[in-house]
């Protein structure tokens, strides 16, 4: 473990959702459904409730469309809240070889250097004993802050507990706290971030996203039915998001019909890329497939093996430079991204108020549909909406006075 500059975009080892959805109960083995070779291999049916008729409201649709492609987003905090000096924080990275933590980890370096502060990267690793590992390193060196990039707190609860008992602040960036998962268990984040209008709490934020992804859905879908994936039992963000996405596709087009895949992180790859193409050959009404924010997973393969990438679009991703080059070269029609370095200036400066004291401020980050006409970002890059004249570093740099 060293002193290190974030280390930028890099190709993903492996795809594992856990990049921008939580690693911890996935890599916990805390999964309460495993999937069969025979489940594997099989297609799923239509939901009971789903009506095989549609009756979307485009109108409906196409607004909340327009809405969202300008950005859910305001505006960083503008008032003061001068840096405090001399301050030195871990990020436990949730996998190094993982372009999603990369992605959404990238900004952290970026404002601790603004700050002046010590940065010491743990790299996770995709592993829960290393993550575990990293929070008591973290005491060892006796840390002033940690940003935690992914690690649900049931996943390393003891060393997350000693850290705080330590007197450590700790900050999650897609990780959810135990209370989230477990209601009327303690939270043991003891910073968070202010979502303001846009949420109440991380699992707000994200039944916001997931309403957001179903209007990329509905629109692509042009009424026709739509895949939508199912891993709600081994992610917690996955529930939320599915609560969001459940709940406005019955505000905007309830007749929809939607065909649940099931699906568990041990079958990412072949097995993913076969069930993804057998529903698709069970439902040949399926006009949309939903990547589950991750399209490399077994998504865009699985389409690609149905021989129908000409009539079925792929929609869904966070806004890597993968996703960006697949939606400019045809292979994704749209995806809902975050500004990918704001969610680091959002938590150093959540810490920074923790260390002064001060009231934190609304961190203002939100989303936005991308397609081929609206806020594609450019090849190489991840999303950090380019050309909306956002300026994170100029924003924080003023707000800490440096």
């Amino acid at each position: 473990m060293k002193n290190v500059t974030w280390r930028g975009h890099r190709p993903a080892k492996i795809a594992l959702a856990a990049g921008l959805v939580s690693v911890a109960l996935v890599l916990s083995g805390c999964s309460n459904t495993k999937a069969t070779s025979e489940e594997s291999s099989s297609a799923p049916a239509a939901s009971e409730s789903a009506s095989e008729s549609t009756s979307a409201a485009p109108s409906a649709i196409e607004a909340e469309y327009d809405k969202l492609v300008k950005g859910s987003w305001t505006a960083p905090p503008a008032d003061s809240n001068p840096g405090v000096a001399g301050k030195t924080i871990m990020v436990i990275s949730c996998g190094e070889a993982n372009d999603n933590c990369t992605d959404m980890g990238g900004g952290v370096t970026k404002a601790a250097k603004i700050l002046g502060w010590k940065l010491i990267l743990c790299d996770g690793k995709l592993d829960p004993t290393v993550a575990q590992a990293c929070f008591r390193q973290a005491v060892a060196q006796k840390v002033d802050g940690i940003v935690n990039l992914a690690w649900d707190c049931p996943i390393v609860k003891a060393p997350l507990q000693q850290a705080v008992d330590a007197g450590i602040k700790v900050v999650g960036i897609h990780a959810f706290d135990c209370g989230d998962i477990n209601p009327g268990e303690k939270n043991l984040f003891n910073v968070n971030l202010n979502y303001g209008d846009l949420a109440a709490d991380q699992p707000g934020a994200w039944r916001a996203w997931g309403g957001a992804m179903a209007v990329a859905s509905l629109k692509a879908a042009k009424g026709g039915a739509i895949l939508y994936p199912d891993d709600t039992a081994e992610f917690a963000s996955f529930k939320f998001m599915k609560e969001g996405w459940d709940a406005k596709v019955k505000e905007l087009a309830p007749d929809t019909k939607v065909v649940p895949l099931p699906w568990t992180v041990s079958e990412v790859g072949p097995k993913l890329e076969a069930k993804v193409q057998a529903a698709i050959l069970k439902n040949p009404d399926i006009t949309v497939v939903d990547a589950a924010v991750n399209p490399a997973l077994g998504f865009v393969n699985g389409v690609k093996q149905s021989g129908k990438s000409d009539t079925i679009a792929v929609v869904e991703g966070h806004g890597s430079v993968t996703e960006g080059d697949w939606v400019r070269d045809g292979t994704m029609a749209a995806l809902t991204g975050w500004p990918c370095d704001w969610w680091g200036f959002g938590a150093v400066d959540a810490l920074n108020s923790a260390f002064a004291g001060t009231p934190q401020g609304v961190i203002g980050i939100g989303f936005a549909i991308i397609d081929k006409e609206h806020n594609l970002y450019p090849s190489g890059e991840s999303f950090q909406a380019q050309g909306s004249g956002l300026d994170l570093a100029g924003a924080y740099t003023s707000r800490w006075g440096k």
